[in-house]
């Protein structure tokens, strides 16, 4: 499992998707039966009752629950379709689909990118922040406040300005209209994009039920799997590490940073996997002290919160005590394996992957298995290509192979191109056949020989140029320009632009179209 390898689609308007969808509602119901078999304690409680609080708080009167999430952003194609794949599956087994949103992540990459050809035949990129502020690098996105509405209005003005076709403009209007809709100055951005997305997909007849971590975190099961964490910290890092070692070097990866950090062990001081901060200010690496009577929980070398090891271990009073520390403004918040881990073990009867999350959760699959003794639950992975409908050059490696290939053959063989004129004037006629005689002569001679007889081929293939200087000058100007208009089709034809910016209705329908198995 360690060893799998996923790729995005090439071609445009394909899709990744496994299992095949035919076997998709067969996994939903297998997961469900194994995972309500589980009967490991967590923090002394039994493990179905801590799913079934999280499951009853999340999606009341729900029997199966398919689940997805991502960042708050306006995410490419190939992401969106989790969305629309999860609402599907959970239709066909007569479940709930609930679409996390990863509001807790850094908020680095809060922008719409907008691609046009230029008047060189390369490619212009215009990149509009959402907000126009370049956040802190690790200020969590449910931070960042939305904009004021006449501010935000010039921002995405700047979007649609930056569109160069009337069905990219068309687009965008959409989901500037849903903005105006949704609109609450005392929301996050993350709160504002996820809304006005969520409208778009209502549209589509998509209803996914929005789950923020930021409000995840709160709930009491989140809490005491936490706590189930801190009981058996040393154990845990352990498990987290040995799990990174072996993804990285199934994935020769050398980078001890890649995917994720390994948790820290500073003496008696160990690193979990949650994040910690005060409202408005950057995440840092929630840290505890775990001793035999007192756990402290430290974010560097400030306490966040210190009690009684018997307290804060107890599954009534703990929650309680975690709920002081966030009264004093603190926010604690899942990093990214422990998040997926919740959501797999203790909310989703299967969880939806894009390729990236996919990669990644192979070491939650082995910090769940090691863990908590357990098979993990088999994950769906989708992900989709989808390319902007914009006109390009349609230039291709194999025709700048090609062109390079004549080049190389109008400088070492410019007898074949000559011009008509040329090839029967006597000049070139006379320097044909000198070079015919020299490629004739013995392969015995010396060396000496072998190469006066090479530098006398070069200077006759100088002069025989001459006869095709006209090919060979518009060759050697079409290379750079066949360069420059592939680099732009690469640029173009990219799959990574924000779901906003494509003609109306034309994701809704490849989606339908793509997924239609599951509606039968």
């Amino acid at each position: 499992m360690l060893g799998m390898r996923l790729r995005a689609p090439r071609g445009d308007r394909e899709i990744l998707v496994r299992p095949e969808l035919a076997d998709m509602p067969d996994l939903v119901t297998r997961n469900h039966h194994a995972l309500a078999r589980i009967d490991r304690p967590v923090l002394g409680l039994p493990f179905q009752a801590v799913r079934d609080e999280a499951r009853r708080g999340l999606c009341p009167g729900a029997d199966l629950i398919v689940q997805t999430g991502h960042q708050p952003t306006p995410y490419h194609p190939g992401v969106w379709i989790k969305n629309f794949l999860a609402f599907k599956l959970a239709g066909r087994v007569g479940g709930q689909s609930l679409n996390l949103i990863v509001d807790n992540d850094a908020a680095k990459h809060l922008e719409i990118v907008v691609p046009a050809m230029a008047a060189d035949g390369g490619a212009d990129l215009t990149r509009v922040r959402l907000p126009d502020e370049e956040p802190p690098p690790a200020l969590p996105y449910e931070e960042c406040p939305a904009p004021a509405f006449e501010r935000l209005r010039t921002i995405c003005g700047r979007v649609k300005s930056a569109c160069h076709n009337e069905d990219m403009r068309a687009g965008f209007d959409l989901f500037w209209q849903a903005i105006c809709e949704v609109y609450d100055s005392r929301s996050s951005i993350a709160a504002l994009i996820t809304a006005a997305r969520r409208r778009l997909e209502l549209a589509g007849g998509i209803e996914n039920r929005p789950v923020f971590m930021s409000a995840l975190s709160a709930a009491r099961p989140f809490r005491l799997v936490l706590l189930h964490i801190l009981a058996n910290l040393p154990r845990f890092v352990e498990v987290h590490n040995a799990a990174l070692a072996a993804y990285r070097k199934a994935h020769r990866i050398r980078n001890r940073a890649n995917p994720v950090p390994d948790l820290a062990v500073e003496g008696d001081v160990l690193e979990t996997p949650y994040w910690v901060w005060r409202a408005g200010e950057e995440r840092a690496r929630l840290t505890a002290r775990c001793g035999p009577n007192t756990i402290d929980l430290l974010r560097g070398d400030e306490t966040v919160l210190s009690a009684p090891r018997g307290h804060l271990l107890d599954p009534d009073r703990g929650p309680d005590l975690l709920e002081a520390a966030l009264g004093r403004g603190w926010k604690i918040r899942a990093r990214a394996l422990s998040t997926t881990l919740f959501c797999r073990l203790f909310v989703a009867d299967v969880f939806i992957h894009g390729i990236g999350g996919a990669k990644y959760d192979l070491i939650t699959n082995a910090i769940i298995n090691r863990f908590f003794d357990v098979d993990p639950p088999p994950y769906i992975v989708c992900s989709a290509t989808v390319r902007l409908p914009v006109p390009t050059h349609g230039a291709t490696a194999d025709d700048l192979r090609r062109l390079k290939h004549r080049l190389r053959d109008l400088t070492w063989n410019p007898d074949r191109h000559l011009a008509d004129g040329a090839r029967r004037s006597e000049p070139f006629r006379t320097l044909i056949k000198r070079k015919r005689a020299l490629i004739a002569q013995p392969r015995g001679a010396a060396a000496a020989d072998r190469w006066e007889t090479f530098s006398n081929i070069r200077r006759v293939n100088a002069s025989l140029m001459d006869g095709a200087a006209d090919q060979i000058a518009a060759a050697r100007r079409r290379v750079p320009e066949l360069e420059r208009q592939i680099a732009a089709d690469a640029v173009l034809g990219s799959r990574e632009y924000a779901f906003c910016l494509f003609p109306p209705g034309l994701l809704p329908a490849f989606y339908d179209q793509t997924l239609a198995e599951l509606s039968q």
